[in-house]
């Protein structure tokens, strides 16, 4: 392992392809002829130093040489220079040696070597250049055999014949190669240009999820509009973004948002699209459907502010909630072709995220608006309880209780307006419902579901103010004592209740026991002076014939 790793981080540096060469395909390319460049160079040189002493050791000098040129041009960006420098190279140079050697050698089996360049073309150059490669190879070789003073025709059909068909077999497999090459090259295209657009798609729902998370928690709508403008302006980096809201007369799009200085004003200006007008905003909203002008130059728009001439390009997206549109998201670019089919789906995921925030921003108001309703009617109805409660009391009844060193004393009007008057304080958190102090006295009201039916009046040891803490304990107090008061009047008028509903459930069974008239009217009188605490009381019939008298009388 330890003497591998050298060897091979060597070889890398040798053969390594320069940087500016960035083409896959010509990078594999240079790669391999600096590879195959290096190895003959290192075989040529060792046969060249084994001809030096002999008379052939002037065609041992030239291929040393070329291979040389051929390494450095690998290395360096003329990779390409380079390949071709080898391959038409080393054809002169055997055809060069053919020629010298002619009447040395058998030509039939010699002219054989110019297939090595064919070979070199075939993996180090282009369709095109490999043609050209292979018929100055087979022109070169048919030469040397045409001219040759050595005549052995069965050799030299059979050299002619392996040279045309390995040649030909060199050129097809060149095309089949260079068009599995493009093939390849257009799909890596395709794959590239598909992750690209799946990237960008990814982006914009991403975008989109983003913004409606940020907007979700918002309660106020004029803020979630603003903001939500403000975040697609930034996140999808676009030169003007708004917001449209169908009126309740479902007859104009009104702005409602816009980034920057113009959207303010646009929103000042109140400005506002007719729903059935032939502009983008227009057909989003008939449609229902998201529109795009790629270049609004050549592509009739209908109606738009004087402050958004620089638009080039535009998408506009419905806001939708429960199949009906409740508003437009409309997206402007300075950049022709800023928006395509495929960005559909992103943008009209963030338009759906702001449409459920809309509308829960609605439901919440709604909500609101409902429990405000509720909490006044249930206020109005503890007051007119307490009212009807405190109505049905004695006159002499006490207005309340003194709790003083020694003992607890009930409050009359007589011992009220003997002693003092209610303090102005309290009469001021009785209307207001509000805790109060001054003057050494804390004065809080009982309150039961908002209203406020009486006050809790304290006056502190050494007449001081109370701490807060001291305050939010009594309170506390306050609130458990309205508490207790008002379950006191639910209970006392609950015992009201089954005291009336069993009188006429009496009266009920008594009346049907029984048939006699005279009986049924003594119950009747019976009942009612019970239930009225009245000493007597008394019922009579109107008979016909006083009525007739009556008449007569009139």
């Amino acid at each position: 392992m330890s003497t591998e790793l050298p060897t091979q981080t060597l070889w890398q540096r040798l053969t390594k392809p320069h940087s500016d060469i960035t083409e896959s395909l010509q990078i594999q390319r240079a790669h391999l002829l600096s590879q195959l460049a290096l190895v003959l160079l290192v075989v040529s040189a060792l046969v060249a130093i084994g001809l030096a002493f002999t008379p052939l050791a002037i065609l041992g000098v030239p291929h040393p040489i070329l291979l040389l040129f051929v390494y450095l041009l690998s290395r360096s960006r003329r990779a390409k220079l380079g390949s071709n420098l080898l391959v038409f190279g080393e054809l002169v140079l055997v055809l060069a040696s053919l020629y010298v050697l002619r009447d040395n050698v058998n030509l039939s089996q010699a002219a054989l070597f110019v297939l090595v360049p064919v070979l070199f073309a075939l993996l180090l150059l282009p369709a095109r250049t490999t043609i050209w490669a292979v018929a100055i190879a087979n022109a070169g070789a048919v030469l040397c055999l045409a001219f040759t003073s050595q005549t052995n025709f069965e050799q030299f059909y059979l050299s002619l014949l392996i040279t045309f068909i390995v040649s030909a077999m060199a050129v097809g497999t060149a095309f089949l190669r260079e068009r599995d090459l493009r093939l390849i090259q257009q799909q890596m295209e395709d794959l590239h240009n598909m992750d690209q657009t799946h990237g960008n798609e990814a982006q914009k729902i991403i975008a989109a999820a983003e913004i409606g998370r940020t907007i979700t928690g918002t309660r106020n709508l004029d803020q979630l509009l603003s903001q939500a403008v403000d975040l697609i302006s930034e996140r999808f980096d676009v030169y003007y973004a708004q917001i449209f809201l169908i009126d309740e007369a479902k007859r104009n799009a009104v702005v409602k948002a816009g980034t920057g200085t113009i959207g303010k004003e646009l929103v000042s200006l109140l400005y506002q699209i007719p729903v059935k007008s032939q502009t983008v905003v227009g057909k989003v909203i008939e449609h229902s459907e998201a529109v795009i002008i790629p270049d609004t130059s050549i592509h009739a728009v209908g109606q738009r502010h004087e402050l958004l001439t620089n638009t080039l390009s535009e998408i506009a997206l419905p806001l939708r909630i429960g199949g009906e549109v409740i508003g437009v998201v409309d997206i402007h670019s300075t950049s022709m072709g800023a928006f395509a089919e495929t960005d559909i789906s992103g943008f009209q995921a963030m338009a759906d995220q702001i449409a459920i925030a809309i509308e829960n921003v609605h439901l919440f108001e709604r909500a609101q608006r409902d429990l405000q309703d509720i909490e006044s009617l249930n206020r109005q109805l503890t007051g007119q309880s307490w009212h009807k409660f405190m109505a049905g009391h004695p006159e002499e009844s006490p207005l309340g209780y003194e709790a003083g060193q020694q003992e607890v004393e009930p409050l009359t009007e007589d011992k009220t307006s003997e002693t003092a008057e209610i303090p102005k304080i309290a009469i001021e958190t009785i209307e207001d419902g509000s805790p109060s102090s001054g003057g050494g006295t804390v004065t809080l009201p009982l309150k039961v579901r908002g209203e406020t039916i009486g006050m809790l009046d304290l006056t502190p040891r050494g007449g001081g103010e109370p701490d807060e803490e001291t305050k939010a304990m009594l309170e506390a107090v306050a609130e458990r004592v309205a508490m207790a008061l008002d379950s006191t009047r639910l209970g006392e008028q609950a015992q009201h209740h089954a005291a009336r509903e069993e009188i006429m459930s009496s009266l009920s069974a008594e009346l049907q026991s029984s048939t006699d008239l005279n009986t049924l009217l003594r119950i009747v009188a019976r009942t009612a002076s019970h239930a009225l605490e009245t000493p007597t009381s008394f019922v009579h019939l109107v008979m016909e014939h006083d009525m007739d008298k009556k008449r007569e009388d009139e």
